[in-house]
């Protein structure tokens, strides 16, 4: 009871201390002492200390309603709210907080709102919602002290965290313009929309709190991932700042989002479809079409588990078929929709597919209206669809004939969405087997559509139709290979396509035989195509027929067994054998598809090679049924086209040499061809190339058949002899067609039996032929030769001439094989042509080996003569020593023809090593050819050797390279070319560049020199081998063997490899790295393996004295670091040493003198830099970055930035800026040099140009000043001041204290305008950033502003300016001794050198100003004197002066406190040596005398005066008028001064020098005008009327124009200022005997002033009128007091009417304006006394001269007019 009895008095005292309050500020004092007390009151168990509390807080609440002033201490509060979990308490509590927040001061509340924030965990969700909206405000606030407090916001508890985030969404959402009353905006809730109502409903302040928000959630302690949704939310905001803030937020976040966090995709989901609660007014719609577009794009961006099949469709339906879209959702959701196709778990897609599929072809049924790009996307979807789930789809013919019927009628933009769609259905239905392929009704249906489908003219139908074809349907289905063929017939741009799924080849030429594997067998292609052919013989194109026909070909040739190219005559009995096999049918089938091809199109090469081989393999069969066609074949030897021509003359040869029963038959044939009488030249071409078949064919049938006797009378017929002679007389013929045809006949003769000539060497024999005289076998064989030789003869014919000389020995080795070779050697120097080398090659071969490609009834066995092929090796190798290059070319292809068609011979084999060799020898040729050849060569020699001879074979060779051993061969050592001069290009000595002894190098080391011969084997890629004459070598393939017996050694060779493969010169690297994929059995592996080997090589090389190996090894760097693993790190010291002495390396090579070298070095530094700044991130491991950084850092500081060379700078600071983005805090022990060192670099990589220009305008200040201005913009955005900003952020203040003699040194010695910017700013950024505390920079203040100070000094306006910034960010952190010091020193340099410091202490004062407002008004005492003196400078400059004054806005009473200070600043400058000084403070003076005017007094306007007059009696300067005017401005009416300074100012108005005077006079008319009892007219009468009488005219006689003119402006304006100064002097009433002095000279003025009207010019008169206005006014005779002095007043109104007059002629309204104001004032004065006589005198004498007057129409004439008539009434 005592207890509650004590709480009730205690109670009851606090209620008496409220009530007793009678201000707010008691009640303020007592509120904050007694309430929380009080309200701990209210969880007393004893209901009347409830009430009591009760009452109290019920007096508190009114009070407070009524009293907004008063402010509440919320931190007991707070205090009480956060720790009690009484309802009752923490109710009240939350009253107290909502109603003291919002009056507490922003300061306060920045500081209390974490705690706020923090306090909200596990309190009432109102409550929450309360103090979240009480912080929301602030958000709004774009100030240092909300940036601050957003850092400096720790919300720890994790309820506290999803309150606030929650809240800020909604207001993030939350639409302009919108009402409480209204329905709830999309994507927010009725609660949602009530818990965020915002203290102002303006979309400004909406906008504001948005950008508040962003701002906040930048900087707060939440991750990224929280606050993902905020900023899609924001970026998709209809206020472009608010989106723009979002969106640059969300590119940062971006790539530290994890995009598999289901937790993130769920906040979309939720956002875009609502949350679908059960609870009414928490349920939430979807959100607006603008928001969903924008959450799509990130919705693709997820993988993995964030992909919600479920909600996913949610999204896909919503923004497809919502209430709320528009087309880009649209187009967006289908995106989306393929990305959850593409990457969800196939079996959830397996069950939607149905749903899909209905609802997405709504999109794009006939009926829909959606634009293409809503189309294309939900084709897109659909064919990710059947892609994802093939199955599905896989029976669904009727969706493809719908496909294919959107196709036909969709706009073209469809149409690739449509066969994406169709492509992924022909998948559907591919063909799984290919060897049982049983077509489904399915595919029947399919193939009928194909088949209507392959009609389309659309290509974009048959590339549909096309891959169907080669899907759906296995290789050897005919039906769908012959609609393949259909379409390449039919359509041109795909028959390459269609080549390449039948052939394998797009290029027909190109098809490897051996592979083609799933052709249908030729019976099944003749039954499918045969009929449709038939019918269709009219109608089909013919390049239908023509595929058909080439494939049908084809499909014989693979079906009889053959894995070659159809044509092999050599081996016809597969291809008889099949034939027989199949049946005449089928064969004739084919025939008649050829003949009815010949039909439309004629002869053809494709119909000519299939007859002709049906022909050879069938002829009895082919010719029993197609008799009909010889004398078409006949009439087609006149064919124009040679190839042509030469196929038909061939079948029809067969065709005669089959067909003809008997011999006499055979015999008129021939006759009746040669009969070339009445033919043409091609006519007869093709009837001798016939004649020379039918004899060819004929002879092959007799062998087949066995009729040796028939064969022997041929032989010996006359008929033949004649034909043989006929054919060795046109050798002499000039036709080359004829020509041609002779020797191709005589070839095809001579195989098969000895020419029936004479043997010139041999006597006559009764057995022997009767011949013809003319011609013999030598005859033959030197007229061939001839021709061989003849550089007249056409090459073609010379090439033929060589074959026909190895033809005629396989018939006749005995004679010609030995005489041929001895020619052939004699022709080794005539031509350095390769073909004709070649072609003899093939003679060579034909004489030695024979032709493997006649046919098998030919008999070559006289060409296995190894006796001759001894012989002839032997004499070749004679020739290889020589030195003539023709003979050196011709013996390596000719020794290389014979190695590789003898190979397995004798004499061959026992010669390897003579052969190596020679080789050898040849490798030393400069010729690319020959080289080539050479290499083949060895490597041939070497493949047929065993290991032991393989060895001993390499080891001669190298001996031979190595150790110059001399013999007959010459020596190939290590300088030995190999290639021709300046195919290579030249060393930098100017010689040839080799790669010969690159090879012979690495086998040395390895000490296996029998590697070399692989080497050369491999690199074997001449392309001349590739040509028609090369082909008939060939190249073999790469030997297994040498692969194997390199893998031991690929330690050593490998880096040096590796290196090779990227020399500048085509040639070799395509050799070499033919090598690395001949020996590589996996190159990514191999490169792993041996990275250091190759890293060191490379590095190793990169500064060769070849300036091709520094560019090989620049591009192999580049790829070695390129490859998916990057960078390797060794991680076995404190630094990487490879890696430094890369880079080292690499600025070494940048300063190449080679451009070549520069460059490949500048791009692989650049690869290198990115792969460094990667490698440094901390999601490498922080040991591996630290190395990483720990070496590479110095380098790039030191010499990298600092180095001459522009690109190696330029390099070293982006890679520097890179790695800080990377890398993070890893940076912060290297900041120290780093800081520093990028300081100065920004300084010396200064644009020379920019740097140039400012020098050439210095002249021109402003120019200067302009150019100067880009230099330090450019400076400010230079990548070195972007790299600092970047670092700003690790710095400490170690990092801080530790750089600063670095940075002052720069400071105060640079000369570069770049270094000193970078200087300033970087003290700006460091202050701004708060990344430092106050305490730890305050500790260097004082130096930086020393240091700051001296850029002030600095003669650069621009230096000057950045400093002056500078200066007012140090000044916000420096101590108070520091700031007064400072000042004291402004002031101390401002005197010093006005006009140098004055702009820059202007501008330092400018940013304290503008930085810290209040701290000008604090040192008031030290910087307000000199800113209010400094303000009245005359030089230009005082406008940033007075901007200042004006923004800090001294009030009167400030500066009347310190007077004193002022007093003394201006006494100073007042006894300085400067005039321009004594002027300023004469203004200042003036100035401080009309601002504080009556406040001025005492000691202070006493010492002033005193000053002045002081400063006033010396001699004349420019600017001592100031003095006079601030002298006057100092005078009061009734003070003692005022004599003293009158008559110091009459004292300066009898000076002499006229504009002086003239400013003085006007002061003197001033003071007098402003003192009025002063009576000083006779002393300015004294002084100014002698000025009157003077003439404009008395000037100088020998002055210029232009001088007499400025004399004569200098008098008007001293009369003007006399004139007036006499009106301001009239002394009036008040002034002593100022009746006295009117008396004595009131007419002679008026006299005066008339004459002088006359006299003087309009301005002088406008003067004069003016006085005469102001004597008017104080004349004593018109004041109110009765005046008896009537004439002196006639006289006095005749003399102003007389002027009033005489100015009414002229026509100058400005001297009118001042008459009739003079007039005005008299007439006025005169009806105030009620001078009715003079009113009338005037009267009418005015009405005399008011026509002048009414004559000019400007309003102020009339208005005067118009009162004058009033008062003249």
């Amino acid at each position: 009871m005592d207890e509650s009895a004590n709480d009730l008095e205690l109670l009851d005292r606090v209620l008496l201390k409220f009530g007793l309050c009678d201000d707010d500020e008691q009640f303020q004092q007592q509120l904050n002492k007694f309430l929380s007390p009080v309200l701990l009151k209210i969880v007393s168990p004893r209901e009347d200390v409830r009430r009591k509390v009760m009452e109290i807080l019920t007096h508190v609440n009114k009070r407070l309603k009524s009293r907004s002033n008063v402010k509440i201490n919320l931190h007991p509060i707070m205090k009480n709210y956060e720790e009690s979990s009484n309802s009752f308490l923490i109710n009240f509590a939350i009253i107290y907080i909502t109603i003291g927040f919002p009056r507490l001061s922003i300061e306060e509340q920045l500081e209390l709102a974490p705690v706020l924030l923090n306090s909200i965990e596990n309190k009432p969700e109102p409550h929450q919602n309360k103090i979240v909206m009480l912080i929301v405000p602030l958000l709004a606030l774009d100030n240092e002290n909300s940036k601050n407090m957003m850092k400096a916001m720790k919300i720890e508890k994790p309820m506290a965290r999803q309150i606030l985030l929650s809240i800020l969404m909604d207001v993030l959402l939350l639409p302009y313009g919108h009402s409480s009353e209204s329905e709830p905006p999309p994507a927010m809730s009725k609660y949602g929309i009530k818990r965020v109502e915002l203290s102002d409903s303006s979309s400004e302040y909406l906008e504001n709190v948005k950008k508040g928000i962003v701002r906040f959630l930048r900087n707060s302690c939440f991750e990224d991932h929280e606050f993902f949704v905020h900023l899609v939310i924001a970026s998709a905001d209809t206020r472009f700042s608010v989106a723009t803030d979002g969106l640059n937020e969300l590119n940062r976040i971006i790539p530290t989002l994890d995009w598999s966090d289901p937790k993130i995709a769920d906040s979309l989901y939720t956002l875009f479809t609502g949350n679908f609660s059960k609870n009414p007014d928490k349920k939430t719609s979807p959100c607006t079409p603008r928001l969903k577009t924008k959450i799509l794009q990130y919705l693709v961006k997820f993988r993995g588990k964030a992909l919600n099949v479920a909600k996913g469709l949610q999204v896909i339906f919503e923004g497809l078929f919502g209430a709320s879209t528009n087309q880009k959702c649209k187009t967006a959701s289908l995106q989306f929709a393929s990305t959850l196709i593409f990457y969800s778990d196939k079996e959830l897609i397996q069950k939607l597919v149905p749903v899909l599929q209905t609802h997405i072809t709504k999109l794009i049924s006939s009926d829909s209206n959606e634009p293409n790009e809503v189309q294309n996307g939900a084709y897109q979807v659909i064919s990710k669809l059947i892609t994802k789930c093939p199955e599905n789809y896989a029976g669904d013919v009727k969706l493809i004939t719908e496909y294919y019927n959107f196709l036909a009628s969709a706009d073209a933009d469809l149409h690739n969405s449509i066969k994406d769609c169709l492509i992924a259905l022909a998948n559907a239905f591919k063909c799984t087997s290919d060897a049982d392929f049983n077509p489904s009704a399915n595919h029947l249906l399919l193939q009928a559509i194909l088949n209507d489908q392959s009609e389309s003219k659309l290509t974009i139908v048959q590339t549909i139709n096309v891959t169907f074809l080669t899907t759906c349907f296995p290789g050897h289905y005919m039906p769908a290979r012959y609609l393949l063929l259909y379409i390449g017939g039919t359509c041109i741009q795909l028959k390459d396509t269609i080549h390449g799924h039948l052939y394998g080849s797009q290029k027909l030429d190109n098809i490897d035989y051996s592979k083609l594997l799933n052709l249908p067998s030729f019976t099944t292609v003749i039954d499918h195509v045969y009929g449709i052919i038939e019918r269709k013989m009219t109608t089909m194109h013919v390049d239908v027929m023509h595929e058909v026909l080439f494939y049908t070909r084809i499909c014989l040739w693979q079906s009889a067994g053959y894995k070659c190219k159809p044509g092999a005559e050599n081996n016809m009995q597969q291809l008889s054998d099949y034939v027989e096999q199949v049946g005449g049918d089928f064969i004739e089938r084919f025939v008649r598809m050829i003949r009815n091809m010949l039909q439309r199109k004629g002869f053809t090469e494709l119909t000519c090679l299939s007859l002709c081989e049906l022909l050879m393999a069938t002829p009895n069969l082919i010719i029993k049924g197609n008799l009909d066609l010889q004398p078409m074949i006949l009439n087609a030897l006149k064919e124009v086209n040679e190839n042509v021509r030469k196929m038909v003359a061939k079948i029809y040869g067969i065709f005669i040499a089959y067909s003809c029963n008997d011999l006499k038959n055979f015999k008129n044939e021939i006759l009746q061809l040669s009969n070339m009488s009445i033919k043409t030249l091609e006519h007869q071409h093709g009837s001798l190339i016939a004649i020379a078949n039918a004899i060819f064919y004929r002879i092959i049938f007799y062998k087949q058949n066995k009729l040796d006797a028939e064969k022997m009378e041929f032989l010996k017929s006359s008929e033949f002899i004649g034909m043989v002679n006929q054919f060795v007389k046109l050798l002499s013929e000039q036709k080359s067609l004829l020509l041609s045809a002779a020797i191709e006949g005589i070839s095809l003769f001579s195989v098969h039996f000895k020419l029936p000539f004479e043997d010139l060497n041999k006597e006559k024999s009764d057995e022997q032929m009767e011949v013809d005289d003319e011609f013999s076998k030598e005859y033959v064989l030197s007229t061939i030769v001839q021709l061989l030789k003849s550089t007249q003869t056409r090459q073609k014919i010379r090439e033929e001439s060589a074959l026909c000389l190895g033809y005629l020995a396989i018939g006749d080795h005995e004679f010609f094989a030995k005489r041929t070779l001895t020619h052939f050697l004699d022709l080794k120097r005539i031509t350095k042509d390769a073909a004709i080398h070649i072609a003899i090659a093939q003679g060579l071969s034909l004489i030695t080996s024979g032709d493997k490609n006649l046919p098998k009834e030919v008999d070559q066995s006289s060409t296995n003569d190894d006796q001759l092929l001894d012989w002839l090796l032997t004499e070749l190798i004679k020739i290889v020593p020589e030195i003539n290059v023709c003979s050196r070319q011709a013996i390596s292809l000719w020794l290389l023809a014979i190695v590789q068609s003898c190979s397995n011979r004798v004499p061959v084999l026992n010669k390897r090593m003579t052969l190596q060799m020679a080789f050898t020898h040849l490798l030393s040729e400069d010729n690319e050819l020959v080289q080539d050849v050479a290499s083949r060569g060895l490597g041939l020699i070497f493949n047929m050797s065993s290991e032991e001879e393989q060895s001993q074979l390499s080891t001669q060779l190298l001996d031979q390279l190595t150790e110059g051993n001399k013999g007959k061969v010459r020596k190939v050592d290590e300088d030995t070319q190999l290639f021709e001069e300046g195919v290579l290009g030249k060393t930098p000595t100017g010689q040839n560049m080799t790669t010969y002894k690159e090879l012979c190098s690495i086998a040395s080391d390895l000490n296996h020199p029998e590697i070399l011969y692989s080497f050369m084997q491999l690199a074997n890629h001449n392309a001349s081998w590739n040509s028609r004459l090369g082909a008939a070598f060939g190249l073999q393939s790469i030997s297994a063997v040498a692969k194997e017996k390199l893998q031991p050694y690929l330690e050593n060779i490998v880096p040096r490899l590796y290196r090779y493969k990227y020399d500048p010169t085509p040639k070799i690297q395509n050799s070499m790295i033919a090598i690395w994929d001949a020996i590589i059995i996996n190159s990514k592996e191999t490169v792993e393996e041996f990275y250091w080997q190759i890293l060191a090589e490379v590095i190793k090389n990169l500064t060769h004295p070849e300036w091709r190996t520094r560019i090989a090894c620049c591009l192999a760097i580049r790829d070695l670091i390129r490859r998916p693993n990057g960078l390797n790190v060794k991680g076995d010291g404190e630094i990487e040493t490879e890696l430094r002495d890369l880079w080292l390396q690499l600025f070494r090579v940048m300063d190449d003198f080679h451009e070549g070298t520069r460059e490949a070095a500048g791009g692989t530094a650049k690869v290198l830099s990115k792969l460094c700044a990667a490698a440094v991130s901390c999601d490498h491991g922080k040991r591996e970055s630290f190395l990483i950084c720990n070496t590479i850092l110095p380098i790039l500081l030191e010499p990298g930035c600092t180095h001459t060379i522009p690109e190696i700078r330029a390099i070293s600071l982006m890679t520097i800026s890179e790695i800080i983005d990377s890398s993070g805090d890893l940076i912060q022990p290297h900041l120290v040099i780093l800081i520093p060192s990028l300081l100065k670099a920004t300084g010396e990589t200064e644009q020379q140009k920019l740097s140039m220009l400012s020098t050439m305008m210095s002249g021109q200040s402003e120019s200067q000043e302009i150019v100067d201005s880009m230099r330090a913009e450019v400076a400010k955005n230079h990548y070195t001041i972007k790299t600092i900003t970047k670092c700003i952020k690790y710095i400490d203040g170690d990092v801080f204290e530790k750089s600063t003699p670095a940075v002052l040194d720069l400071i105060k010695s640079s000369v570069n305008l770049g270094t000193k910017i970078a200087c300033a700013h970087y003290i700006s950024l460091v202050i701004t950033s708060g990344v430092i505390s106050k305490d730890d920079l305050a500790k260097f203040s004082g130096k930086y502003i020393t240091a700051a100070l001296t850029g002030l000094a600095d003669r650069n306006f621009i230096i000057r300016k950045y400093y002056a910034n500078a200066i007012g960010d140090l000044i916000g952190i420096a101590k108070t001794t520091t700031v007064a010091s400072l000042f004291k020193k402004f002031n101390k340099l401002y005197f010093d050198d006005q006009l140098g410091n004055s702009k820059s202490i202007a501008q330092s004062l400018t940013a304290i100003n503008t930085k810290h407002h209040d701290m000008l008004r604090d040192n008031a005492q030290s910087i307000l004197p000199l800113m209010l003196f400094a303000k009245h400078e005359d030089t230009g400059e005082e406008t940033m002066w007075k901007d200042l004054w004006s923004d800090v806005n001294f009030g009167d009473s400030l500066i009347a406190a310190h007077i004193s200070d002022i007093t003394a600043l201006l006494e100073s400058s007042l006894n300085h040596q400067s005039w321009l000084l004594k002027a300023q403070s004469g203004r200042t003076i003036e100035y401080l005398a009309k601002r504080l005017n009556n406040e001025l007094k005492g000691e202070a306007k006493s010492h002033l005066i005193e000053l002045l007059l002081t400063s006033i009696s010396g001699r004349t300067f420019n600017g001592k008028e100031h003095l006079v005017e601030a002298a006057i401005a100092l005078c009061q009416p009734n003070e003692a001064y005022n004599e003293k300074i009158i008559n110091a100012v009459l004292r300066e108005c009898r000076k002499e020098e006229k504009i002086y005077k003239t400013k003085v006079i006007k002061c003197l008319g001033n003071v007098l005008e402003k003192l009025d009892n002063e009576n000083r007219f006779e002393d300015v009468y004294e002084i100014v009327w002698t000025l009157l009488e003077q003439s404009l005219n008395q000037q100088e006689e020998d002055a210029s124009m232009e001088e007499r003119n400025k004399e004569k402006i200098a008098i008007i304006n001293l009369k003007e200022a006399a004139c007036e100064c006499l009106g301001k002097a009239w002394p009036t009433t008040k002034a002593a005997n100022s009746i006295e002095t009117q008396k004595k000279y009131q007419l002679t003025i008026m006299r005066k002033l008339t004459d002088c009207l006359k006299l003087n010019t309009r301005s002088i008169q406008k003067s004069l009128l003016v006085a005469l206005s102001a004597f008017i006014q104080k004349s004593y005779l018109l004041q109110e007091k009765e005046v008896n002095d009537d004439e002196n007043l006639r006289k006095i109104c005749e003399l102003v009417m007389a002027n009033v007059a005489e100015v009414s002629a002229d026509s100058h309204t400005g001297l009118k304006k001042e008459a009739l104001e003079a007039f005005l004032i008299l007439i006025k004065k005169l009806k105030t006394n009620n001078k009715s006589t003079e009113i009338e005198i005037l009267k009418t004498e005015f009405g005399k001269i008011i026509e002048n007057f009414q004559k000019d129409s400007s309003p102020e004439i009339k208005l005067r007019l118009k009162d004058i008539s009033e008062i003249l009434k």
